[in-house]
């Protein structure tokens, strides 16, 4: 088959249709038909038809995995989803994950460190809650488990705990202490701290304020 022509479409400038033997074959990027050096006249076989648009499938799922990416950090497992909601064949599917990972722009380790501290920052919550966050995207257990434990290294989950229930003080601590620690308590789970640290910070809250009442 010869490359009879090669125009540029009209609503994708980057984007050239190729024909052969007189009729429209396939659109290729520009990328594409540079790499490959295609140009009227030249003839093709059917295995250098099938290499150069298995190229173009590659700069089509690099393309859509840059702009994933360009909103937000992802993990492997977000960027692998999405590719193959795309219907890129797995081969496809993994050369482009092991090249985002060549390149920096995947990485579930700092994808997961970075996670947890704008948590953390933003929204404080407990280890337990974090964790669960960390594993529905995809980073592996023993690596949330990990990232965990290099933060809360030097950060106390209680002192956590605490400065987030002071800040809804307010709202948990009106009636009965008995009432006030079932809402607190509550709370804390519901925010993804252990019944444990739950028990010991709200406790200590109600104590806190029956100290001040009695003060007062």
């Amino acid at each position: 088959m010869r490359i009879t022509d090669i125009v540029r479409q009209k609503k994708r400038s980057n984007r050239l249709s190729i024909f052969l033997d007189g009729e429209f074959a396939f659109g290729l990027d520009e990328e594409t038909v540079f790499k490959h050096g295609l140009k009227i006249g030249l003839e093709l076989d059917e295995d250098r038809i099938v290499q150069v648009l298995g190229d173009e499938q590659r700069k089509k799922a690099k393309d859509a995995a840059f702009h994933y990416l360009s909103f937000r950090p992802r993990t492997i497992s977000e960027v692998r989803k999405k590719l193959r909601e795309k219907d890129y064949e797995e081969t496809i599917v993994q050369e482009t994950i092991a090249l985002l990972e060549r390149l920096g722009l995947l990485d579930d380790r700092d994808f997961a460190a970075r996670w947890i501290a704008e948590r953390l920052r933003l929204k404080p919550r407990g280890r337990r809650l974090l964790f669960a966050e960390l594993v529905k995207k995809g980073i592996s257990r023993e690596m949330a488990e990990e990232a965990l434990s290099e933060i809360f290294e030097n950060k106390d989950e209680r002192t956590l705990a605490a400065d987030l229930l002071r800040k809804r003080a307010a709202r948990y601590c009106a009636g009965e202490p008995r009432q006030a620690f079932r809402k607190m308590h509550d709370f804390l789970v519901r925010k993804g701290f252990d019944f444990e640290v739950a028990r010991e910070v709200a406790g200590e809250m109600v104590r806190e304020r029956s100290m001040s009442m009695k003060a007062a």
